[in-house]
């Protein structure tokens, strides 16, 4: 490879001749009286920004997806009924007595409090604002990095590409990626130790440890980044002794140090440490599709191939030097990422900044025959432009409109076309289905349970790792269809059973074959059915 290690920010390199690049500025060439200003914005800055005001535009707007967001509503309004977090889990009688350590119980009372007052168009504004800030902060690293605003546009290219059905999931991982972001742009940057980053990342672990379990992954941000210093002082030194004398390595060990102490700061105390390895190491979750191995056969596994592809060549090529941290940082997330396609989120990132950091390296030659003679200087203007821009862009979403006419827009036009609508109307309007717990697809357990007000029992939700193992292997037994599905029925005394026409055709085949059942209600997408004698 052509890129070489480069040795630590503060110990010597050599020399390497600046050649400009589209948008560039910088302190050393900006005036003074125009640096003092502290609200004036840099251009590359505002070209920025106002990219991701299209990406906010774009997250805002999409639809609230049919899956574990109503879980986590549920949850958020248990825990406010209660004016407690659970211990156990509270919503499915058939895990009742389960030990609940519930992470993300913060983010879960903040998105139901959204939801009730501002209704499910807050909830897009949310997530389109912590998608898009996240995507900012990449892009903004990369641009910091290079001194240019095409590093910056392409970081914000592959970051979408390779995350975007992870972006589209509003679920407090939105959170965690924000917090994510913070925690890589400062690794991957000048890593600084001031009075404002001690605070700062001490408050942000702290509040993060409450809202996602991802603070593990940026715990191991921290971590790969003393590691990286050590190694890169001991390649450029030669010496065990000036390494781990080095001031800088220490430092960022007393802050993994205390980072690590600040996210006790939660209501499980030290049970959310095993919690985090319980819930990827569960059983049940090997059968959850976002859970598997990233393979070629999976359209984001394609696009992520082709992603780590492109880095080989631009980190083959390119004349820019590589730190030990971008190398750990990368390979350490892709082999998660190899490992659960799920972890792509914390892959998408790094593979964002360390692409459009090497690619645009190789391309500086070209991209500065398109330097301006003038520099361009920081100026209020562009943050005027920046604000307008943002304004347009939340007028733009549905939350505007909501708004502008005082009216709440309908929920088909906010939840995605897979939600069952219609099937929870109608249930809605029973007031004599049976008791006891329904068979009903995971997928539509959480919303189905949100729209009647807990009255319907699902045997399982989306929250896997809940719910007893055999429990969740017989609930995929009768899911396929199997042909013991009607003793597993009876086993779990169900009485009513819903069905996906699109995911379950050969249950609903075998149990329209069966006269112990009838059909209640049947639409294009959805079956219910009840038994015709109750246990």
């Amino acid at each position: 490879m052509s890129a070489t290690l480069a040795p630590p920010p503060d110990l010597p390199a050599p020399a390497v001749s600046p050649v400009s690049s589209p948008s560039v500025t910088t302190a050393a060439n900006s005036p003074a009286g125009t640096r003092s200003l502290p609200l004036a914005t840099q251009p590359r800055t505002a070209l920025l920004a106002i990219a991701c005001c299209g990406v906010f535009l774009a997250l805002a707007s999409g639809r609230l997806w049919h899956t574990d967001l109503w879980d986590h509503l549920n949850y958020g309004k248990f825990i406010l009924q209660q004016q407690a977090v659970p211990l156990t889990e509270p919503l499915l009688p058939l895990a009742a007595g389960t030990r609940m350590v519930n992470i993300p119980w913060l983010a879960q009372i903040s998105m139901k409090l959204t939801e009730r007052h501002i209704g499910l168009a807050g909830l897009q504004l949310l997530a389109g604002g912590c998608g898009a800030f996240a995507v900012f902060l990449t892009a903004y690293e990369a641009a910091r990095r290079t001194r240019s605003a095409f590093a910056g546009l392409l970081a914000i290219t592959v970051f979408i590409l390779v995350n975007q059905h992870e972006l589209q999931v509003i679920r407090p991982q939105l959170a965690g990626l924000l917090g994510y972001c913070i925690t890589l742009a400062w690794t991957l940057g000048t890593q600084k130790h001031s009075l404002k980053h001690w605070i700062g990342f001490t408050l942000l672990f702290a509040l993060w440890a409450n809202l996602h379990g991802s603070f593990a992954m940026g715990l191991a941000l921290l971590a790969i980044a003393a590691c990286g210093r050590a190694l890169d002082v001991l390649l450029h030194s030669r010496s065990a002794a000036i390494m781990l004398a080095d001031p800088q390595f220490h430092r960022n060990i007393l802050l993994l140090q205390l980072c690590s102490v600040a996210v006790l700061l939660n209501p499980n105390g030290l049970l959310i440490y095993p919690e985090i390895f319980a819930v990827s190491g569960h059983p049940n979750t090997a059968s959850m599709f976002e859970w598997q191995p990233l393979t070629l056969r999976m359209p984001h596994g394609q696009i992520a191939a082709t992603v780590l592809a492109i880095t080989v060549l631009c980190v083959r090529f390119s004349p820019r030097r590589l730190r030990t941290t971008e190398i750990l940082a990368f390979c350490g997330t892709a082999l998660m990422a190899a490992w659960s396609a799920r972890m792509l989120n914390w892959w998408a990132p790094v593979a964002a900044i360390v692409v459009a950091t090497h690619l645009t390296a190789i391309l500086r030659p070209v991209l500065s025959r398109f330097n301006a003679r003038q520099t361009a200087r920081p100026s209020l203007l562009y943050t005027v432009g920046c604000l307008a821009v943002a304004a347009c862009s939340v007028a733009l979403t549905p939350l505007g409109a909501q708004l502008r006419t005082g009216t709440p827009p309908a929920a088909a036009r906010l939840l995605s076309k897979e939600t069952p609508i219609a099937l929870a109307a109608f249930l809605r309007s029973q007031q004599d289905l049976p008791r006891g717990t329904a068979w009903v697809p995971a997928e539509w357990a959480g919303f189905l349970m949100n729209q009647t007000q807990g009255s319907l029992k699902s045997m399982v939700n989306l929250h896997v790792h809940l719910i007893p193992e055999e429990v969740w292997r017989d609930y995929l037994r009768v899911a396929a269809g199997s042909a013991d599905w009607v003793n597993l029925l009876d086993e779990y005394g169900v009485n009513l059973v819903v069905v996906d026409k699109r995911a379950h055709s050969l249950l609903l085949k075998r149990i329209r074959e069966s006269a112990d059942w009838k059909s209640l209600y049947d639409d294009r997408q959805s079956v219910l059915l009840l038994r015709r004698q109750p246990l």
